[in-house]
């Protein structure tokens, strides 16, 4: 029911309809259980009479028979007595039935004449009794002639009796054609007073009734007591076959119904949503047999809950078949779900609780309606916005020209946009129509997620062409100009999306954006959104698309600018400070002469509120290229004497020159970030000695300023020195500048980066996807360390002489916010050297060190931690390996923007699992440990990555490293763990961000809410023997440390020199007044930035702590006073969790037969 992630706000729903559905299935049972109650005793009551009678017949009979075998005993004459017996019987059944045959065709003529009156007055029939008494005459009659003939096997008579009858044929098929009329019209004559009739009728089907129950009766003596039965004349005379005539009378009224609900299907086909006017003849028929029609049946017959019970099954079966109708249209569902409340209050104002009728009318499927609504308009929705995505790629990859339009201001526009937003509204319009709160969010969320898909989509495809122009031929230089329009169309695109122009008399043509006014459109259905739905996602989702509207425009303008540098200035950027062109090229006011071409030729078909982001951008642009160049392009040398300190200035002349036409641009943001470059004429052009002076300001001013730049920068110039880059270096480490936003200079070192390095690594990636597929795909790895026998920083380090590279920490993290947390830092650049790893994750094939051998890599987890282990180019046996990432965490132990030292790493989700709908009522969950029956029990089947435990001695060093840093934290963060108050046992949760020692739990689930985190915090703590404190969630750290127990097996690591370091950035479950879903989708928790930057905050004090004490206390290695490793005892030792005695046997290690793809209980 549950295939994806997103389909998680169907909970509330399904929760609800199950409800509803128990609720019904209960009340069923109920009434059920007390029919078949009543009809049991009932039944035995009858049963114990009809034995007794039984019995005393039987009594009766045998005393008889006793006489008369005792008559025949004294009196020797008895068999001629016997026989005159039978002879006088048979007299006188033979005068009977002569006198029956001589008057039949006088009968048979006076009772058609009673009904051919009866039908030509056939709402009175007064002589309906009258002509049914002499009927069943006649019938019985017919029945013990023919029963006589038979008896006497003569074929001959019997013909010739059939022949006689065959007039009464006619009669009963008149008799029966009247008492059809009145049971077809039996509403109409109790509505026009008829009741002489109704009653007439009534007495009729009563003393049919009355035959059957005799002719069943003697069926069923005659079967056990044929031999007696013979022996009296009672038992044989009267009616030999059942008639069935209440039968009948319950199907007129079937059929009835049936006949009037195929007359409101047709109606309903035409006008669904006048149902209930469609269906107000059902309901007055049960008002007028409740109020007019019981006094006049016998009271046994319960003739009002008879019609109720056969109108309601009718009812039931007529919504069913449109419910289960591959052709059921939406407004027939939103009529049948609107009509079950009706139905139900009207049944009520009837005197017919819910609980009273047998089933629901429509089997309480009104959930699976609802979903098959919203689903059908979301299908609709998302077919649609393929189709059109399809249509504006192609349009877009062949450059249509036609495709491009221009709105009433001159501005570039697609012709798609309008056309998007438009059938939109009507989307919403159409869940409006369902007055259903979920109806509405659900389809409202499906837009949400359909939008930011589409701004995904063009981004992407923006990226992928431009791409193109990497290297540009000149066939596709020619479709530069249209590239570029496209690329303005679609950024005035998203501003239309959210230009909210305040309403001008003198411009009737001002309006709001598109988003808002859809927002304004579907606040004001019948039934908008709940404020609960708004409050915990709805606004937010609203503000992350306007946000990504204006993160596309902005993105567009990007590519637009850059997509110059790559064309117009490919050869003019090359040039730049190499001695020999530089000093003789005018470049810098070739470069703004082609910006102001630029500018002049789109500022009329740019939204304005685009042009000062273009002006930015080409500055920003410009900026990053110019400082970039500094060493990047080859031959750059600054010698003493030498004007570079006024071409500079020049250079920097003639870009304000361009820029200062834009004033508001320049004064406030473009003009400080220049200063850049005046800091770096001053690194150029200052002495020695005062170099260190300027790298202090210049990295007060830019905090991301990247010591590799600097170092860079300062090896231009024709006199520098070691002594110089060490003064430098000296002076970052004096130097402590708070993180802020990135500044120009982050960019500036990050283009050097990705020039030489990114291009093979998570860059590109970063760039096509988004956190969560990188979290699921990939992990990365930082190596932060100093070298051991490598001397010089330059060249390959994989080629040094031989000699291999000694890390003293590596630093694993998962995805790119947390690799984020450890650049532009004043510890380190880890972008000084690349070092290519073979057995590395394909997309991440590269090891990052700094000039001093410390910086980063991304892996996949356990393949490239092994990688990496193995690998020729390093030396890791005296390597600590400290994993620092962030986690989910159990607001029991800790709280948003704790850092967690873990001593156990438990794999939680290697189980059995079974859906909880699947779930027997004696299991807490659906995770049942491999090769158990119950949930609660230790685990039969092994794995050997269930759980590993590290050094709690280097843990506790490692938490008092921490324990010295200063935790970052937000008012969010803040704001949101006071939820957790209430609660006693979540006092850790509701407290500031601290350091804490507990475990963490693996899994590549990523889940929510009590159930599950209970269920894996019982995993942890029988798993551990009771020692194991579940804390935090990842998904990465089993894999990890399973490659380094394998590696430390072969000599490659040391398996000691371990510390899980987790920083908790969301609670993994909720607090009271907030749903698991919310929790883990809507709501804002605000511990993600905490925790990212906490992974700095902490992690840097263990790593200073472990390279300042290398020589006194951790080259030798921290010896544990706990067991490490697996729980086979890999390493050697004795687990203290587990079951050792089964595992420390190789042998025993060997797993069950039960497949591991096979989710079944072990054989008994």
């Amino acid at each position: 029911m549950l295939r994806t992630p997103d389909e998680l706000e169907k909970i509330t729903s399904l929760k609800a309809e199950i409800g509803r559905q128990k609720g019904d299935v209960d009340s069923r049972l109920r009434e059920g259980l007390k029919e078949h109650l009543e009809a049991t005793q009932q039944g035995m009551s009858t049963l114990a009479e009809g034995q007794k009678l039984v019995g005393q017949i039987k009594e009766e009979m045998k005393t008889i028979h006793d006489l008369c075998e005792q008559a025949q005993s004294i009196r020797k004459n008895f068999p001629q007595i016997d026989y005159l017996a039978h002879v006088h019987r048979n007299f006188e059944a033979t005068r009977a039935m002569q006198a029956g045959l001589d008057n039949f065709e006088r009968d048979c003529a006076l009772v058609q004449k009673l009904l051919e009156q009866d039908a030509a007055e056939p709402e009175v029939q007064t002589n309906l009794l009258e002509a049914h008494m002499r009927l069943t005459r006649l019938r019985d009659f017919r029945d013990e002639a023919l029963d006589q003939i038979r008896k006497a096997r003569d074929d001959s008579l019997e013909r010739t009796l059939l022949d006689l009858f065959e007039r009464l044929d006619a009669i009963i098929e008149l008799f029966d054609d009247n008492v059809g009329f009145i049971c077809m019209r039996l509403i109409d004559f109790v509505q026009n007073d008829m009741n002489g009739t109704v009653v007439r009728l009534a007495i009729v089907i009563a003393a049919e009734e009355k035959n059957d129950d005799r002719v069943r009766a003697l069926q069923d003596a005659q079967k056990d007591h044929q031999d007696l039965v013979s022996k009296f004349t009672s038992f044989t005379i009267g009616p030999k076959s059942i008639r069935g005539y209440k039968e009948k009378f319950l199907q007129a009224i079937e059929a009835v119904v049936q006949n009037k609900l195929t007359t409101t299907s047709q109606d309903f086909k035409e006008d669904a949503s006048r149902l209930d006017k469609h269906t107000k003849w059902y309901f007055n028929d049960l008002f007028v047999c409740r109020q007019g029609m019981q006094t006049l049946f016998p009271r046994k017959w319960s003739i009002f809950k008879t019609y109720t019970d056969i109108y309601h099954k009718a009812m039931r079966d007529f919504l069913l078949a449109y419910v289960d109708s591959p052709e059921l249209r939406p407004p027939e569902m939103l009529a049948i779900v609107a009509y079950v409340d009706t139905y139900y209050d009207k049944m009520n104002k009837l005197g017919v609780g819910r609980d009273d009728l047998k089933a629901h009318v429509i089997d309480g499927r009104e959930g699976e309606l609802i979903r098959d609504y919203r689903n059908l308009i979301t299908k609709a929705l998302n077919e649609w916005i393929d189709r059109m995505y399809v249509a504006d790629r192609a349009n877009f990859t062949q450059r249509s020209v036609d495709a491009i339009d221009q709105d009433t201001s001159g501005h570039f526009r697609t012709k798609t946009m309008a056309d998007m937003w438009r059938m939109l509204g009507e989307q919403i319009r159409f869940a409006g129509d369902s007055e259903r709160e979920d109806v509405v969010e659900g389809v409202l969320a499906s837009i949400f997620s359909a939008l930011k898909s589409r701004q995904r989509q063009w981004e992407r495809l923006i990226d992928d062409e431009t791409a193109r122009y990497k290297n540009p031929t000149p066939e596709l230089t020619e479709t530069l100009q249209p590239f570029q329009d496209w690329l303005l169309a679609i950024a005035n695109d998203q501003i239309a999306c959210v230009d909210d122009a305040p309403a001008d008399v003198d411009d009737p043509t001002a309006q709001a954006g598109f988003l808002s006014r859809f927002k304004n459109n579907f606040s004001k259905l019948p039934t908008p959104p709940s404020a609960k739905f708004m409050t915990t996602g709805g606004n937010a989702e609203l503000d992350n698309i306007r946000d990504g509207y204006v993160d596309l425009a902005t993105h567009c303008i990007n590519r637009f600018v850059s997509l110059i540098f790559t064309v117009d200035f490919r050869t003019i950027l090359s040039d730049l400070f190499v001695p020999g062109k530089w000093y003789d090229q005018q470049a810098m006011s070739r470069i703004v002469t082609t910006f102001d071409d630029y500018v002049g030729d789109y500022k009329d078909v740019l939204h304005p509120s685009l042009l000062d982001i273009l002006i930015e951008e080409m500055s920003d642009a410009l900026l990053v290229h110019y400082l970039a160049a500094l060493r990047t392009n080859r031959g750059v040398k600054f010698r003493r004497g030498e004007p570079f300190a006024a071409k500079f200035r020049e250079d920097v002349v003639a870009a304000f020159g361009f820029f200062e036409k834009y004033p508001e641009a320049f004064n406030d943001t473009i003009k400080p970030k220049w200063k850049a470059v005046n800091f770096t004429v001053q690194l150029l052009e200052a002495e020695k000695a005062l170099v260190p002076s300027v790298y202090e300001q210049f990295k007060t001013e830019f905090w991301d300023l990247h010591l590799s730049w600097v170092e860079g920068v300062l090896k231009t110039r024709d006199e520098w020195d070691r002594t110089m880059i060490s003064a430098v270096k000296r002076a970052a480490a004096a130097t402590y500048t708070g993180r802020g936003m990135e500044t120009v200079m982050g960019k500036v070192s990050l283009a050097k980066a990705v020039k030489k390095a990114v291009k093979k690594s998570s860059s590109m990636l970063l760039k096509s996807a988004g956190p969560l597929s990188i979290l699921l795909a990939a992990s990365r790895l930082a190596v932060t360390a100093l070298a051991g026998p490598v001397s010089s920083p330059s060249g390959d380090l994989s080629e040094r002489g031989g000699g291999k590279i000694t890390p003293k920490v590596v630093i694993i993290s998962m995805f790119k916010y947390e690799e984020a947390a450890w650049k532009g830092i004043d510890e380190f650049n880890i972008y000084a050297h690349n070092i290519t790893v073979p057995g590395m994750s394909p997309l991440f094939p590269d090891v990052h060190c700094s000039a001093d051998y410390q910086g980063e890599s991304e892996i996949n987890a356990a393949g490239s931690v092994a990688a990496l282990a193995f690998s020729q180019k390093f030396d890791l046996k005296k390597t600590y390996f400290m994993i620092a990432g962030i986690a989910g965490v159990n607001p029991e132990q800790a709280t948003l923007g704790s850092v967690t030292f873990a001593r156990y790493a438990v794999q939680v989700a290697l189980q059995y699992e079974f859906d909880a709908r699947d779930l027997p009522a004696n299991f807490s969950t659906g995770y049942i440990p491999l090769g158990s029956d119950l949930p609660g029990e230790y685990p039969d089947n092994i794995y050997g990555t269930e759980v590993f435990e590290v050094s709690t001695a280097l843990r506790d060093i490692a938490i008092s490293f921490a324990s010295t840093a200063s935790l970052n934290d937000s008012d969010t963060a803040q704001t949101y763990r006071a939820l957790y108050s209430p609660v006693s046992s979540y006092a850790a949760g509701a407290s500031p961000p601290s350091v804490v020692g507990c475990d963490v739990a693996t899994s590549d689930v990523y889940y929510s809410g009590d159930i599950l985190s209970e269920a894996f915090e019982n995993t942890t703590h029988i798993w551990t023997n009771g020692s194991g404190v579940y804390c935090t969630t990842a998904q990465e750290d089993n894999a990890s440390l399973s490659a380094l127990v394998r590696s430390t097996l072969h000599g490659k690591t040391d398996f000691s020199r371990i510390i899980v370091m987790r920083t908790a950035s969301d609670f993994d479950r909720p607090p009271p007044s907030v749903s698991a879903l919310d929790n883990l989708l809507y709501v804002d928790q605000g511990g993600f930035d905490p925790a990212i930057n906490n992974i700095y905050f902490a992690g840097i004090k263990v790593v200073e702590g472990i390279l300042e004490g290398w020589h006194s206390t951790f080259e030798a290695g921290i010896k544990p006073t706990n067991y490490i490793g697996d729980i086979f005892n890999t390493l050697g030792g004795k687990p203290d969790y587990g079951r050792p005695s089964e595992f420390i046997n190789p042998s025993a290690r060997k797993r069950s037969p039960v497949r591991r793809s096979v989710r079944m209980p072990r054989a008994r």
